[in-house]
C-alpha cells in the first residue's frame, strides 16, 4: 500500500513538473522553435537554438536533431546560433564533429552548453578536437563552480565566446560559490579580454553590474534570456547599456530550469514554480 502511495504521489508529481516545465521550450517540433525565432527576430532580437533531447534519445538522433536546427536556423537569416549538450551526443568526437561541420558549411556559431561539473572536462577535450573545424565557438562557464575562473583562462586562449551563467549544478558539497559573487569574479576576469560575453542571468541587479563592467571595459557583450521569462525589464536593462538581447529558444522535451528540491534554501523558486503552474495550465 505505501509503495501504491508513493507511486501515485511520484505521478502526479511528475505531471505538475511537465505542466510547469512547458513555459521553457518553444515546443516539441523544430517547427515550433522556427516559429518562435522568427518572432524574436521581428522584435530585433537574436537567438540561440537547442534542442533539449529525452532521456531515451540516442547520439545519432541528437545529432541529427541538431543538424536539422542548423539548417533550419541558418535558413532563417537572422542572428542565431546553436548551443548543444556534448552529453547528449555522449561526448562521440564523431558526433560532436559533424555537428560543428554542419554549422561551420552553413556559418552558424556554436556554443557548448555547461552541464555537471564532471562533465565540464570533457567537454573542454570536445572543444579542443573540433576547434580547428570551426572558430566560430563557444562554451558556458557557471558562477558557482570554482573552477570556472581557470576555465575563462582556457576559453581565452582559445578564442571562444563565453556565456556565463550561475550554473543549476553545484560542484560538489561545501564547494559551491555564491552565484553573485561567482558570477561577477567570471565577468571581473573576462572583462577586456574575451572575444565577446554573454551574460545569461534573470537578475536584474547582477545583469546591470556585469553589463556595466564589460562595456566599460570595451569588451563585445549581450544579454542572453531564457524562454517564457518576462522581457521587460531585461530590455530595460540592454537598452541602458545599449547591448543587443538575445533569447535562448530551446524545443524537444521539456524540462525545468531549476531544481525544486532547492526551494527550501531558495524561497524564489518556489514562488517560481507556482507562477509556471498557473502559466502551464494557461499555455
Amino acid at each position: 500500500m505505501r509503495q501504491l502511495y508513493r507511486e501515485l504521489v511520484s505521478g502526479c508529481w511528475r505531471r505538475l513538473e511537465q505542466r510547469a516545465a512547458r513555459n521553457y521550450v518553444a515546443g516539441v517540433r523544430l517547427e515550433d522553435a522556427l516559429r518562435t525565432v522568427h518572432q524574436v527576430a521581428a522584435r530585433g532580437q537574436g537567438s540561440t537554438l537547442c534542442y533539449w533531447n529525452h532521456q531515451e534519445d540516442t547520439p545519432e538522433e541528437v545529432s541529427r536533431a541538431y543538424q536539422e536546427a542548423i539548417d533550419g536556423l541558418a535558413d532563417t537569416g537572422g542572428d542565431g546560433y546553436l548551443s548543444i549538450k556534448a552529453t547528449a551526443l555522449a561526448f562521440s568526437p564523431e558526433r560532436v564533429r559533424e555537428v560543428v561541420a554542419r554549422a561551420r558549411e552553413r556559418g552558424l556559431p556554436v556554443v557548448f552548453d555547461a552541464m555537471g561539473p564532471e562533465a565540464a572536462e570533457p567537454i573542454h577535450r570536445a572543444i579542443d578536437q573540433v576547434l580547428p573545424l570551426h572558430p566560430e565557438l563557444g562554451c558556458a562557464l557557471p558562477g558557482r563552480w570554482r573552477r570556472s575562473l581557470r576555465d575563462v583562462d582556457w576559453a581565452i586562449e582559445r578564442g571562444l565566446r563565453v556565456r556565463v551563467v550561475q550554473g543549476q549544478w553545484e560542484e560538489g558539497p561545501g564547494l559551491g560559490q555564491d552565484g553573485r559573487e561567482g558570477f561577477l569574479a567570471l565577468i571581473e576576469r573576462l572583462a577586456g579580454r574575451a572575444r565577446l560575453v554573454a551574460v545569461a542571468t534573470h537578475n536584474v541587479s547582477l545583469a546591470c553590474e556585469s553589463l556595466r563592467r564589460l562595456t566599460e571595459a570595451g569588451t563585445r557583450c549581450e544579454l542572453e534570456q531564457l524562454l517564457g521569462y518576462p522581457l521587460r525589464r531585461s530590455l530595460e536593462v540592454a537598452r541602458q547599456f545599449g547591448v543587443p538581447i538575445r533569447v535562448y529558444v530551446p524545443f524537444g522535451h521539456a524540462h525545468l530550469p531549476y531544481y525544486v528540491s532547492h526551494a527550501a534554501a531558495e524561497p524564489w523558486i518556489a514562488r517560481q514554480l507556482l507562477l509556471d503552474l498557473v502559466r502551464g495550465g494557461s499555455a
